[in-house]
């Protein structure tokens, strides 16, 4: 492990790029989760209403379901973290997610210091994100955003599915925006690789 992994130094400029990474990114993420969840939308209603006694009401509720926590938000994340790596990926390296920075520290990419900083921030900027969707909905009854473990699966299967969608998302990161042996036109496109590899993590059930 590289020296620098022991490093306490924080670089203030870092901590306050992830806050802010971190609060916008949850703000979109979780706001495409609510608001396309949300029950009062006027086509969602008007849908329902002409449906409402037909046999394709099963089948509009699967659709609205899956556009809410499937494609559209995955994308929403996804996309998310596209613009906030070329956004900030040149100031702390866009980490915006703890499981990324503790990869990173122990592979020697980031100071302890700045690592714990670094989580500190996201955490605190998760909340303003979910504080900011609060003050600008009425969505209050629908969680924010919050994840839950579906009836069809069990707490055994979710966690393993975080373990692997987490693995790849840290595995992505690694080899495309940390390893000196990726080529530059690798590099530079690291923001779209992770990207989708958050999409690809987020799209799975």
């Amino acid at each position: 492990m590289k020296k620098t992994a022991f490093s306490m130094h924080v670089n203030l400029r870092h901590v306050v790029a992830e806050c802010i990474g971190m609060a916008l990114f949850v703000f979109v993420g979780t706001g495409a989760a609510v608001f396309f969840s949300d029950p009062k939308s006027t086509d969602f209603t008007n849908a329902a209403a002409m449906i409402s006694n037909t046999r394709l009401e099963p089948l509009f509720n699967v659709i609205t379901t899956n556009s809410s926590f499937g494609i559209v938000t995955a994308l929403a994340f996804g996309i998310g973290i596209v613009v906030s790596a070329f956004s900030i990926g040149h100031v702390s390296g866009c980490h915006l997610n703890p499981a990324v920075t503790v990869s990173l520290l122990l592979s020697g990419n980031c100071g302890i210091g700045q690592a714990i900083a670094n989580i500190v921030a996201q955490c605190g900027g998760a909340c303003i994100g979910s504080l900011l969707l609060w003050g600008t909905s009425d969505l209050r009854h629908a969680g924010l955003g919050a994840n839950s473990v579906g009836e069809a699966y069990t707490v055994g299967n979710a966690v393993l599915g975080e373990i692997v969608c987490t693995f790849i998302l840290c595995y992505v990161v690694h080899l495309t925006a940390v390893d000196k042996n990726s080529p530059p036109s690798t590099n530079g496109l690291a923001p779209l690789a992770i990207g989708f590899a958050v999409f690809l993590a987020s799209w799975l059930p």
